[in-house]
């Protein structure tokens, strides 16, 4: 269990211990921060399992839950520890949906379950329930196939509140965020995901892995978490240092995911981790390919903090949520290192 502590009123988040980080050999340089109100992500979080194994329950299938970690915590609090706190619970419900559609691609979970029944992704199921949502009376014809139907309909049932409380707190950054999953999935299921498996240079890996910064959509959602308003030119001046950022979020989730990714294939140039491309490429061992990897994370966090080092130097007035968003870029990285450092999802534990 992890450590917490009393804090002042007011405080939305706080320092995660540094012993905290070393007893689960956590390698972030980054700081690490965790949500004061991570109980309105547990709440979300056990709320959504309970429902969803109420209806999954006759299937027999075991229902994922992905952002939990009863060691260090809840994803969402750590990646997005200074959120606004009345969105906790909703950022939760948006990861922990976006979790189960990643698990039922990768067939990790839900496998009793057709995969066909799931051909629609998450972002396009959002996209398309908007107009259902929004009026119950227009009904939904994009499944024709009834068992399709009815399992859609399990997940709808959760996809369509979700889609409607984004939209009613913060309909443009709603719109953004939307946007930016359609753009990620449809990317993902064409060009991104095909060129990672066949590239055998860690470099053109792990762009495609991070995916565009301008389009990656987890900085939408994060901005969205935050209230945060950038212009067009503000995110493009920040672009080099929140795509290392990112960069560093690819390799340490593939570096403490290889285990599990490991077993998944007996060809090792068909698997997207970046320790599979780096064993491939440099003719090396497993665990030469990890310290290559891990060695690599730390490189991108180091590149990230100079690069904000200097926008932070050079930047005058008035750039207060630009500021605001590159601390929120550091703790996403950070959080998501410590996270993945203890998570059940890769570690094989509860």
């Amino acid at each position: 269990m992890y450590f917490s502590k009393r804090l002042p009123e007011g405080r939305k988040s706080y320092s995660v211990p540094k012993l905290e980080l070393k007893l689960t050999r956590c390698f972030t340089t980054l700081h690490v921060k965790r949500a004061v109100n991570e109980a309105a992500c547990d709440n979300a979080l056990e709320k959504l399992r309970y429902d969803l194994a109420r209806q999954l329950s006759k299937s027999n299938v075991k229902v994922p839950v992905s952002t939990e970690n009863k060691i260090s915590g809840n994803w969402i609090a750590l990646v997005m520890p200074d959120a606004i706190p009345s969105r906790l619970g909703l950022m939760t419900r948006v990861a922990s949906l976006v979790a189960m559609y990643d698990e039922v691609g990768d067939g990790l979970s839900l496998k009793n379950v057709s995969c066909d029944t799931f051909a629609q992704p998450f972002a396009r199921d959002l996209v398309e329930a908007l107009p259902t949502t929004l009026d119950h009376h227009q009904p939904s014809e994009r499944h024709s196939n009834a068992s399709a139907r009815q399992t859609n309909a399990i997940f709808e049932d959760h996809i369509k509140p979700v889609l409607y409380d984004l939209i009613s707190t913060d309909r443009s950054k709603a719109l953004e965020v939307l946007n930016a999953w359609y753009n990620h999935h449809h990317k993902s299921s064409t060009t991104a995901l095909s060129a990672a498996e066949t590239s055998l240079n860690l470099d053109d890996y792990i762009h495609n892995s991070s995916h565009p910064f301008s389009k990656n959509p987890w900085l939408s959602t994060l901005r969205y978490a935050l209230g945060l308003h950038l212009e067009p030119a503000e995110l493009a001046a920040i672009e080099p240092a929140v795509a290392a950022a990112m960069h560093s979020v690819a390799l340490t989730r593939d570096y403490w995911a290889w285990p599990r990714d490991s077993v998944s294939t007996k060809n090792v140039r068909r698997l997207k981790n970046a320790v599979a491309i780096s064993m491939v490429e440099r003719q090396c061992s497993e665990v030469q390919a990890m310290a290559v990897v891990k060695s690599a994370a730390i490189a991108a966090e180091g590149k990230f903090l100079d690069l904000k080092g200097d926008l932070l130097e050079g930047m005058g007035k008035g750039h207060s949520e630009v500021v605001m968003f590159l601390d929120a870029v550091e703790h996403f990285a950070a959080g998501n290192s410590l996270w993945c450092s203890s998570c059940p999802l890769y570690h094989g534990r509860g």
